[in-house]
Formats: structure tokens, C-alpha cells, sequence
């Protein structure tokens, strides 16, 4: 309050310096405290009228107050300077002190230099008061002290029986004051209770700021890790563009050439063809007609002849050549089927794990199927069963598994290690099989490499050649996750299409299947997980770092 610091002084010696009038108006109007107060504001207010509002920056006064004096009494009867100080305050000008008028006056209070009922009526004759609109109630008694205390200052300047009537009033008004401790502890109270709000909207701004800084931390985060997929998508595109590209140009330049070629012996052809009727030609023109046509005849008989000879040496040199070629082509697939299948099993060891891993991520599948299989005592087939891991874990449980696959060194390890298996293709193997003849059917990351006909196909039969009740499950790469979709799910370059849970649960509910279940599995570690709990760093999590497989499984 720093204008009211001087208003007191005003109150006390200048408020007979209004003029004749104004003093006129003091000797007939000014009875009680109110038409003292009304003065002061009336010579404020006319001596700048330009000058703008008064206005301080008050902090927090949006809290209302437990408690708060509702009179000159009560608020006077807080003995604790600092609460005092913070009551006057809220009770007359409607606001928290500011830190320089809080020390002023904690100052004046202790060295004794103004008295709690001066303060009070300092701060009431002020023109934030005024503008203020707060109200505290005075008494008659009090009322009437205070206008003999300024009348006495303003007639005489008695300051000295002034003085007297001012102790007077302090001692009348502490004698009568009964409900002091009432009073002290009310205001402690309320300052606790305002202290604690304060610290409780300090809290709360500095923990929204906290939360807007780490929203827009996510958000760069976001939008980083959005840019750098779409680089490196963008990247991707350029390469196969490139590539496609280098591949277009290498057609065209082969076509090129083999038309050139084609022209050079059509050329040479058209010459030789030439020459030989010119030597014809002239031989005809030199020999008489008879010879000519004898000549003749026996050329053409001569030529037929050669030429049948020709076809038969030709054709017998083509069907030795066939038979070599086959033969040499037979060999090379073969050995080329082999180096791929010695591959993928190096592939799988290198990628999908070790057969200890496999197998233990394989248990969460028995408690589907184990139950029925011991009561049918019916065979699972597992499709495509690479190392045998899943036929494995079924035939240690005592119950019945047979293995499908094309791959002969798969078929070697699996027979090695004493499993049932047969080197056939998956679907024929299933055309083969009789009606309601199999208990579960199961496949392990195959349905990515195959053909859409293929795998509808292979869905039909599985419903066909199921019991009643029997179990199917399908595991495969999961595209929903945007690091597999994008990038994981091409390491093996025999892989087609990534496959939606959606779309193959709808393709076995299409073939009859029922019940089905979608299992979504291997998420990466938290530690890969972008840090945060909000809504949005979940979704960034759940689109980079979610399950990298999932699994159908269905019933007949």
C-alpha cells in the first residue's frame, strides 16, 4: 500500500487546508467518522481528477477468507503484528498487503511508533479504502472517540489531549474486547488456511507448466519419429524405383539387340537366297532345255533326299541335346533347393532364436488343444514344422503329432531327432486326408509365404478334415505393428504379403470356424517404449514397440 502510507498524516494535519469552505464544512457536516472519511475523499478526488485509478497487483485474491473481522474491535483485538497487518488489509482494502507495505508497517507496529487502532484508522482515511468498497463496522463509542480525537487535532491542534483521547480509546477498546484469544485464533486459522491455497495454486501452476513442457516434448518426439519413418519409406520407394528403373532399361536393351540380330540373319538369309538362284539362273540358260529338266530332277531328287537326311540327324542331335539339358537342369534345381533349404535353417537360427527359445514360447498353446487330444486321441498336424519344435513339445506330453513339409533338410533334422514327419506339400498332404480325420491343425509363421488360393484353400480343407471341436492356430508376423509392417517383416525373402488379424479371422469364420481368438504376442521390451503414461505417447508405443506376432486360433 504505497500511497497510503502518507494518508494518515494528511488526515491528521491537512484536512483543514481545504479553504474557508472546506473548513466551513468541517464545523457543521463532520459528526461522525464517515463524513470525516467522505471529506478526505471528496479533497482527494478534486485535487487531481485526471490522475488514474489507484491499482496494486495484489496476489491471490481470488481465495475468500475463512474468517475475516467484521469490525474495528475485532480487528484490532489480533495482536500478532503479522496477521493483524494481513487482516486490515483483506477487511478494508479488499486485498493481500504487497511485500513493501507489509514491512513498513511490521516496522511501525513493533518499535511502537503507531498503535493498531492508528493503523486501522490510517488505512481507513486512505483512497484505496474509498475505491475499495469494503465496509467495517464501527461502534458508537468508537465513533465518537475518534471524532473528539480529530476535532480536537483540527480545532485547537491540541495534539497533546489528542494524544490523551487516543489512549484512551486504545485502553477502552482492549479493556472490552473479552473474545481476544476467540479472535487470535480464528484469524491464525484463516492465514493457515489462505498460506495453503496459495501453496496449493503454486503447486498446481507449476505442475501444469511441467505437464505443457512434456506435451510438447511428446509432440517433437512424434513428429521426429513420423518424419523419420517417412524418410526412410521414401528412401525404400527411391531404391525400388531405381531398381525398377535399372530392370526396365536392361529388357529394353535386350530387346534391342535380339531385333538387331533378327534383322542381321534375315539379311544374310535374303543374300545367300539370292546368289543361289542367280547360279541357278545361269546354269539353266547355258544347257538345253532336256538336260536342263533332267538336271533339274535330279537336283530337286538329290536335295530331298539331303534334306530328309538333314531333318533325321537334326532331330536326333535335338532329342540327345533335350535329354542332356533336362537332365542338367534337374540336377542344378536340385542342388539349388538344397543350398535354400540349408539357408532358411541357418535363417531361423539367426532370426527366429534358438530351438530352446521357440519351444518355450510354444507352451502357451498346449492348454488349447492338450485337452481334447487326450480325449479324441486324435493326431495334430503341424504345417510347414521347420525344426520340429511344436512337434516336439506335443509328442513329450504322450500325445499324437505328425509334420508336414517340402524342405528336405527340415525333414532330415525332424526324423533325426525321432519325430513323425512327411515330405509332401502341405495342401496336397490335406487334399489326401479323409473327413473329421485330425484333432488340431497348427502352423507356425507359414500363412505369410503363401498365395491367397493356396491359403483359402488350405483353410477349406482344415475345416473338412477336423473333428468336431478340433483346434486350429495360425501364428504370423503382426502388421498392425508399424517396425514389423514396414521393415522386420522382409528379412526373409520368401515372405509375400503381410497378413491382417482382421482379414483372417473373417476368411476362418468364412470357411465355418468358430469361436475365434485373436492373440496378440512378443511385444518389445519397455526399454525400446518411448517414456511416458498420456494418451498419446501410448498410442506412439502401441504402433512401434506392440506385439510383433499374433495368432488365430479357431474352432471346428
Amino acid at each position: 500500500m504505497g500511497s497510503c502510507r502518507h494518508n494518515y498524516g494528511y488526515f491528521r494535519a491537512n484536512i483543514c487546508r481545504c479553504g474557508p469552505a472546506g473548513y466551513s464544512i468541517l464545523r457543521v457536516n463532520m459528526k461522525t467518522l464517515d463524513d470525516i472519511i467522505n471529506c478526505v475523499q471528496t479533497y482527494a478526488h478534486s485535487q487531481d481528477r485526471s490522475a488514474p485509478a489507484y491499482k496494486i497487483e495484489a496476489e491471490n485474491t481470488q481465495y475468500t477468507l475463512l474468517w475475516q473481522p467484521d469490525s474495528l474491535r475485532e480487528l484490532v483485538a489480533i495482536r500478532n503484528p503479522y496477521l493483524f497487518i494481513f487482516f486490515a488489509y483483506q477487511a478494508i482494502l479488499g486485498r493481500a498487503p504487497d511485500h513493501e507495505g507489509e514491512r513498513h508497517y511490521h516496522d511501525l507496529l513493533t518499535s511502537g511508533r503507531i498503535s493498531l487502532r492508528k493503523f486501522a484508522l490510517h488505512m481507513l482515511s486512505s483512497t484505496e479504502s474509498a475505491e475499495s468498497r469494503c465496509q467495517i463496522k464501527i461502534n458508537k463509542i468508537d465513533r465518537c472517540l475518534i471524532i473528539l480525537e480529530n476535532k480536537i487535532l483540527s480545532l485547537w491542534r491540541g495534539r497533546k489531549g489528542a494524544g490523551l483521547v487516543g489512549r484512551l480509546h486504545d485502553s477502552l477498546i482492549k479493556l472490552s474486547t473479552f473474545n481476544t484469544k476467540y479472535i487470535q485464533r480464528n484469524a491464525t486459522i484463516s492465514k493457515q488456511n489462505y498460506d495453503i491455497e496459495i501453496s496449493q495454486e503454486k503447486t498446481r501452476s507449476a505442475f501444469n507448466l511441467q505437464q505443457r513442457k512434456f506435451i510438447s516434448q511428446i509432440e517433437t518426439t512424434y513428429h521426429d519419429i513420423t518424419s523419420n519413418i517417412t524418410k526412410a519409406i521414401d528412401q525404400k520407394n527411391n531404391q525400388f524405383d531405381i531398381q525398377q528403373k535399372i530392370l526396365n532399361e536392361t529388357i529394353a536393351s535386350n530387346a534391342l539387340l535380339i531385333q538387331d540380330q533378327f534383322k542381321e540373319n534375315t539379311e544374310l538369309l535374303n543374300k545367300t537366297l539370292e546368289k543361289n538362284n542367280i547360279i541357278i539362273n545361269q546354269l539353266l540358260c547355258k544347257n538345253e532345255e532336256k538336260l536342263a529338266f533332267m538336271a533339274n530332277t535330279s537336283i530337286l531328287n538329290g536335295q530331298a533326299s539331303l534334306y530328309l537326311i538333314e531333318r533325321i540327324l537334326k532331330h536326333h542331335e535335338n532329342t540327345n541335346s533335350t535329354e542332356h539339358t533336362a537332365a542338367r537342369l534337374n540336377t542344378a534345381s536340385a542342388s539349388f533347393d538344397s543350398e535354400i533349404d540349408s539357408y532358411y535353417l541357418a535363417f531361423e537360427a539367426k532370426f527366429r532364436g534358438s530351438e530352446h527359445e521357440i519351444k518355450s514360447r510354444l507352451e502357451k498353446y498346449t492348454p488349447y488343444i492338450e485337452t481334447f487330444l487326450e480325449s479324441s486321441q486324435a493326431t495334430l498336424l503341424d504345417i510347414g514344422m521347420g525344426r520340429g519344435e511344436w512337434l516336439k513339445l506335443i509328442s513329450d506330453k504322450g500325445l499324437k503329432a505328425q509334420g508336414v513339409d517340402q524342405s528336405e533338410e527340415m525333414i532330415h533334422h525332424c526324423r533325426a531327432i525321432g519325430l513323425s514327419v512327411v515330405h509332401a506339400d502341405a495342401l496336397n498332404y490335406l487334399i489326401g486326408l479323409p473327413d473329421q480325420s485330425l484333432g488340431a491343425i497348427s502352423s507356425f509363421h507359414v500363412i505369410e509365404h503363401l498365395s491367397f488360393d493356396v491359403l483359402f484353400n488350405i483353410l477349406k480343407n482344415a475345416y473338412r478334415t477336423l473333428l468336431p471341436g478340433g483346434v486350429l492356430i495360425l501364428e504370423t508376423p503382426n502388421p498392425e505393428n508399424i517396425l514389423v509392417g514396414s521393415h522386420t517383416f522382409y528379412h526373409d525373402f520368401s515372405h509375400k504379403n503381410p497378413v491382417t488379424p482382421a482379414s483372417l479371422q473373417f476368411l476362418a469364420e468364412y470357411h465355418g470356424f468358430k469361436d475365434c481368438e485373436i492373440l496378440r504376442l512378443n511385444p518389445y521390451p519397455e526399454s525400446a517404449k518411448v517414456p511416458g503414461n498420456d494418451l498419446l505417447t501410448e498410442r506412439v508405443n502401441g504402433h512401434l514397440c506392440g506385439p510383433q506376432d499374433y495368432a488365430l486360433i479357431a474352432k471346428r
